[in-house]
């Protein structure tokens, strides 16, 4: 039914075009023929996200086409769709971009007029270009998409192979396809049938691991096998709905902010476009998520207390308590009343009340042990959502990072909250003297930063792509329905 009304709206929509203009205004000029090649590029790309079936059913259609007379139409109905599908993303609120919700696209008045005009102007090309997603190294990452896409039609299946461990210095049949793997996706310049993994393939392998955010160990196993074998179109398409996210997350930034890229699993705070603060961080489990949220970081909590959150009272500690009535005191846990006042309970009370359902709240002293560290970063949000330092900084070792309950554990968050501090014009001294009394201190910064918890699996560094795994499942497998829709139109 969609696609019927997509498909009248668009006959009325070109009604007004004469056959000879319509065969004419995209191929008048170098510049206008320009203009259709990039549109079609920009085209490939959203028809890649697999974000609205329309993109991939006139895509086919442009590719089907067999001469200019029957090119110029689909042109012009396809810049008219990219046109509105970037002005319907703009509509969409900041840190709630929702990819699987279909968005409304329907023909503004005017629009053909306005597509004349630039044509008899010779302005199709700069009207194109307009268009292009706003994301860093854009045309980079096109390319990057481009090769994908031609490998997938173009290079050989390669069969995966067990998942056995393949370690430097050892020798496997299956050496020699990592290497084409490898130089298909231009990490060696040529792929020899050696099947020796020696110490320059080794050397190519850690860069690989860095770019998908593996631990650069050297050893290829189940995780480095997935990023090697995976399918070229799915390459694809999280790199194009990466693309998009960024650039609707983009049209929200302002000139000084803090972003938290959640798959990246890091934090970086941005002045001027340049950075003033870099650090791993830890995200939200996949059960208790790190939402993607636009927000301010108004308050640096020097000591801060924990106020422990009812679901993780009842899911993580009510069991230890249940077990060992002294795990309250042992980890520098009071409880907190109806009237906010601290009671006195013994263990053995507290181990009962555990075991019955527990009517108080537990708040975590200031400490060296308390789970938020010695900062506390706090988000304007009613989410109960925060950065924090934390006493496990082991953590940030480990190349996959989601082991909280949803706030941010920020490496480094001592020379985070000095610098927001310093910011603040608060002296080292007044600093100093807050951190020696143990006691909780809220300052609030006299011009709140703004922050991005953003979702990018995919973005550009020096020219090359990087890419993460889909944390939260929110690109997931290709969505059957989208998949069924893009399927028809293809055939019709």
């Amino acid at each position: 039914m969609l696609m019927r009304i997509w498909v009248v709206l668009v006959l009325w929509l070109f009604s007004g075009f004469s056959m000879a203009s319509s065969a004419t205004i995209w191929f008048q000029s170098e510049s206008s023929r320009a203009a259709a090649v990039e549109l079609r590029a920009q085209l490939t790309v959203l028809a890649s996200a697999q974000v609205e079936p329309r993109f991939a059913h006139l895509l086919h259609q442009i590719q089907s086409a067999q001469s200019d007379a029957q090119l110029s139409p689909l042109y012009s109905e396809a810049y008219w769709l990219v046109k509105d599908y970037w002005r319907a993303l703009a509509t969409q609120p900041a840190g709630q971009l929702d990819l699987s919700q279909p968005l409304a696209l329907l023909p503004r008045t005017g629009a053909v007029s306005r597509l004349a005009q630039n044509s008899h102007q010779d302005q199709l090309l700069p009207a194109v270009l307009a268009l292009e997603p706003k994301v860093d190294d854009y045309l980079s990452l096109r390319n990057w998409l481009m090769r994908y896409l031609y490998l997938a039609e173009e290079a050989p299946q390669l069969v995966r192979h067990a998942n056995v461990l393949i370690k430097p210095g050892e020798r496997s049949d299956e050496i020699v396809q990592i290497r084409q793997r490898l130089r298909q996706l231009k990490y060696l310049p040529e792929a020899s049938a050696d099947p020796s993994y020696d110490g320059q393939l080794l050397e190519v392998v850690r860069q690989f691991q860095r770019e998908h955010g593996l631990s650069d160990d050297g050893v290829i196993g189940p995780q480095t096998r997935h990023w090697l074998y995976l399918n070229y179109r799915e390459r694809a398409r999280i790199l194009a709905r990466a693309m998009i996210r960024q650039t609707h997350d983009r049209a929200f930034f302002t000139d000084e902010y803090l972003l938290v890229n959640i798959p990246a699993y890091r934090a970086q705070w941005v002045s001027q476009a340049q950075p003033l603060f870099e650090a791993r961080v830890v995200v939200g489990m996949p059960t208790r998520q790190t939402p993607t949220m636009h927000t301010q970081l108004r308050h640096v909590v020097l000591n801060p207390r924990w106020n422990v959150p009812r679901s993780i009272l009842y899911r993580d500690l009510l069991p230890n308590i249940a077990q060992d009535g002294h795990y309250v005191e042992n980890n520098g846990f009071e409880v907190i009343g109806a009237d906010e006042e601290v009671l006195d309970l013994t263990p053995q009370a507290l181990q009962a009340l555990a075991q019955q359902g527990f009517p108080y709240r537990l708040r975590q002293r200031s400490g060296t042990g308390n789970a938020l560290g010695r900062y506390k970063f706090y988000l304007n949000n009613s989410r109960a959502i925060y950065l924090h330092d934390t006493p496990s900084q082991g953590l940030f070792r480990h190349s996959r990072r989601a082991y909280s309950s949803g706030c941010v554990r920020v490496e480094g968050a001592d020379e985070f909250a000095m610098a927001l501090l310093a910011r603040n014009q608060t002296s080292p001294e007044q600093i100093a003297a807050w951190q020696q009394i143990w006691q909780p201190k809220w300052v609030a910064l006299s011009s709140p930063l703004p922050v991005f918890m953003v979702y990018w699996p995919a973005w550009s560094e020096a020219g090359r792509p990087q890419f993460r795994d889909d944390l939260y499942h929110m690109e997931g497998d290709i969505d059957h329905k989208m998949a069924s829709l893009i399927s028809v139109v293809e055939r019709n």
